[in-house]
């Protein structure tokens, strides 16, 4: 299950912090931004308005975040190999 918190840091500049918490993830997860917006042909770059993004394991240790060139809005978060 994905659950999503959306806070309002400052509304009047439409800035908006998200966290979103996977409860099962894998090891490699995948997440991508949709390019389009449904009866719109145009296509779009959601993700430049993604200002900071940081991905975390349940005790908060920092997780690797890779994203495509080639595919804007695709993000791929894997986490740290067990010794």
């Amino acid at each position: 299950m994905i659950h999503y918190q959306i806070t309002p840091v400052d509304p009047k500049a439409h800035l908006f912090a998200v966290t979103m918490t996977v409860s099962e993830p894998k090891a490699v997860q995948v997440f991508s931004l949709p390019a389009w917006l449904p009866g719109s042909y145009m296509v779009r770059d959601f993700a430049k308005n993604i200002i900071e993004l940081k991905a975390t394991d349940e005790t908060g240790h920092p997780l690797n975040l890779n994203s495509s060139i080639n595919r804007p809005g695709r993000l791929t978060i894997t986490a740290p190999k067990s010794p």
